[in-house]
């Protein structure tokens, strides 16, 4: 499916598999990047200048969970973590950005 407006989708399993879902970002820019398995990314060809950096993670923890003859039909998750950061991408040059996550206690 092509999806024509940016914005999150989020796309759940309607075969009675509750803990399978995704998110789906579609970005308006071809800047965007996942990261490794250590949490790292690199973005290529970006024109110098000023941006703001935006990290977003899905929600860890479960806040509620619906059932449906007592199985669980599906899990709502605690809102995302979403982190900005300002950056400025210097002529012929890199730069460096470190985000750090702190999870929220339960």
């Amino acid at each position: 499916k092509r999806f024509r407006a940016p914005g999150l989708v989020l796309a759940t399993c309607d075969g009675g598999h509750a803990w399978m879902s995704a998110y789906i970002v579609v970005a308006e820019h071809p800047y965007y990047a996942l990261t490794d398995a250590k949490g790292e990314f690199t973005l290529d060809d970006v024109p110098p200048g000023p941006y703001r950096l935006r990290l977003w993670h899905e929600g860890v923890a479960v806040a509620e969970t619906s059932f449906t003859k007592g199985k669980p039909k599906r899990y709502y998750f605690e809102e995302p973590y979403e982190l900005t950061k300002d950056v400025i991408v210097p002529p012929n040059g890199e730069t460096t950005v470190e985000f750090e996550i702190q999870l929220r206690e339960r």
